[in-house]
Formats: C-alpha cells, sequence, structure tokens
C-alpha cells in the first residue's frame, strides 16, 4: 500500500517523530527537552585525508558508533562550512577551492544536490544557522597562498528557498579556520589564522543573525586557535570551543548572552589538532576526528554535557579512521535552533 501524506512514523536513529509530505518524511517536535530543541541526530559528511564522500550519521543522545548511512556526498571536496535547520543541512565551499552550495535532509539523508553559489570560491571557513538562515563565515580564497589566508565574508542564505547567497556583511579580522557557535539570535566567531601572515588568533566576534551588517569585538580565549574545525559546539546559552596552537586537549565555553572572554570548561580525552567535527544537542556537545600529534587522523568521538563543566568523556568511534578530519558537520538540535 502506498504510502499518503500525513502518514507519521517514529524515526529511531534521530528519536523523532516523523510526517510524511508525499516526498520525504520530515521531524515533527515532541515533548522532550532533545525533541523541543530539534532533535538529536549528528552527520558528518565527506572528510581527509584521503578525501572520502561518506556521509556517516548518530545521535548525539546515545553513546556508540557513527554508522554508514548508506548515502555519498556526491562530489569530492572537504574543509568547506555547514549550517543546519531542523530538516536541511546546507554545505558551503570547500577545497578546492569551490563557490558551490549544496544541501540535503537530516531526517532522511540522501546524496548531496545543488543549492546555489557563494559570491565567491572558499575553502577553511565555517558556518552558523538560526531557524530560518544559514550564514557562511570567513575561509581562503582561490588567491590564498596557503590554506590559512583569511577573507572576511559574511554571507547567507535562507535554509529552505533554493538560491545564491547574499552579502550579509563583514567579519572585525580576515580570517579561515575558525570555530564558531550561536544562540537563537547570535552568532559566535572564534579563533581563527589571520589573512597572509597565517598567524593564528585568539579573537571573539559576534553578530545578529536576523540584522545584516558587521561582525564585533566580544572577547577573547585563552589561548590562540584554528585548524579547520567544523559545526558548531554548544547549545543556546553556551558554547563549547577548542582552543590551543597546534596540537591540544583544552576545553573552554563561552556564554553566549554576555560579552567576555572565555572560561575552562576541562580536558578533551586526547590531544587534537585541525579537523575537528563539533556537533551538539540541547544538552550535550560532542566532537570526533582531527589531527593527532603523529600528523595521522583519530576517528575517536567524544562528548560533554554542555551546562556542566568537566572533562571530555569517550562516546565511540567515526567509521573511518583515515578520513576523519576536515569533514561538513550538522545536527538538528544545535544552539541556534
Amino acid at each position: 500500500m502506498a504510502l499518503r501524506a500525513g502518514a507519521i512514523r517514529f524515526n529511531t536513529d534521530s528519536s523523532q517523530m516523523e510526517i510524511y509530505d508525499g516526498n520525504q518524511w520530515t521531524g515533527i517536535l515532541g515533548t522532550s527537552p532533545e525533541q523541543q530543541t530539534g532533535g538529536t541526530r549528528a552527520m558528518m559528511l565527506a572528510g581527509a585525508y584521503p578525501v572520502s564522500t561518506d556521509i556517516q550519521i548518530f545521535n548525539i543522545a546515545t553513546t556508540g558508533n557513527a554508522v554508514d548511512s548508506g548515502f555519498d556526498f556526491g562530489v569530492s571536496r572537504y574543509l568547506g562550512g555547514s549550517a543546519s535547520d531542523r530538516t536541511r543541512g546546507v554545505y558551503f565551499g570547500g577545497y578546492s577551492p569551490s563557490a558551490q552550495i549544496r544541501y540535503n535532509s537530516i531526517p532522511s539523508v540522501g546524496t548531496t544536490a545543488d543549492f546555489g553559489d557563494l559570491t565567491a570560491a572558499r575553502f577553511g571557513g565555517n558556518g552558523v544557522s538560526n531557524s530560518t538562515r544559514g550564514i557562511s563565515v570567513g575561509g581562503s580564497g582561490p588567491s590564498g597562498s596557503t590554506i590559512n589566508a583569511g577573507m572576511n565574508n559574511i554571507e547567507y542564505v535562507t535554509i529552505q528557498s533554493l538560491g545564491d547567497a547574499v552579502d550579509f556583511g563583514d567579519l572585525v579580522q580576515e580570517l579561515a579556520s575558525i570555530q564558531t557557535c550561536q544562540s537563537q539570535t547570535r552568532a559566535i566567531v572564534t579563533g581563527g589564522s589571520e589573512d597572509s601572515s597565517n598567524s593564528r588568533v585568539n579573537g571573539i566576534e559576534y553578530f545578529t543573525m536576523s540584522t545584516l551588517g558587521n561582525a564585533s569585538d566580544f572577547g577573547d580565549a585563552s589561548a590562540v586557535h584554528g585548524g579547520n574545525n567544523n559545526g558548531g559546539g554548544g547549545n543556546a546559552v553556551r558554547g563549547i570551543i577548542h582552543v590551543g596552537d597546534t596540537y591540544s586537549n583544552t576545553l573552554e565555553f563561552i556564554t553566549i548572552a554576555t560579552l567576555g572572554n572565555s572560561t575552562d570548561f576541562g580536558d578533551d580525552i586526547m590531544q587534537r589538532g585541525g579537523g575537528i567535527g563539533f556537533f551538539s544537542s540541547s544538552t550535550r556537545t560532542v566532537l570526533g576526528g582531527g589531527n593527532q600529534p603523529s600528523d595521522n587522523e583519530t576517528n575517536t568521538i567524544a562528548f560533554v554535557q554542555t551546562m556542566t563543566t568537566g572533562n571530555a568523556v569517550d562516546f565511540g568511534d567515526l567509521i573511518n579512521h583515515d578520513s576523519a578530519k576536515s569533514g561538513y558537520c550538522v545536527s538538528n538540535g544545535h544552539g541556534g535552533l
């Protein structure tokens, strides 16, 4: 018997009720705290090295290993930015410098498809989002002599409407390899490598996602950091960041609504360098992959309870040890939702 629009099911992967609209399944917010903020699905797409096009998924609320979704990113790319609402992931640029924006469904996954284009090709940027807008921040352009030559561009798309990105404003500094976090109203951009000097910074910037304009100074982290980390850690109250030059296990938190410096949170379960993926729900921040001091990738996933402080705990493993860094990372319960 063919499915009819309006059919409802419970998706055990995302821990959400879903409704069928005649074409695809879409998440319905439930009554639990996790579901009220959009769910607990995490998705890592592509990655390096070697370059992978796998899409892997896991449930933030339940410790365990990531699993292969059975779908493909569709193009060979990594080192791009990501944004999401509760049902759609959007992926900005990537290496080698691309202006393309791609998207897919978070509840039903699927191979990514063309969404539109950024105003210029870039890689090494990141993204933030609320329930309406996906915003691309920073990155390195084709003229950059290295991976860390920065851009100050902020551009946005409407997540549920295909089309090209539109200018939003500028960052305070020209930055690539930045980390991000967000509440429903405020975007945080932290660390990164500035312009052609490639020197890492410890500055924190912010802007209001609903209002076009430039970023402003927020405060400082305790140490410089960058490294092409992707996705955003934290919830609507706190952002969780990984700080330290080259390899570090230091985690700090930012109170998003209050200007000021970041504060010590605890330690990761290992030292990691660049390429870490961040995923979050209303209660947990999960980080996975990245480089280790041996210059090899790690597929280890760890997590913290966002509103406490303390050291990270083992969560599980990504599916591929060799392509476990610099992928596109989204979750449907992050702080912007």
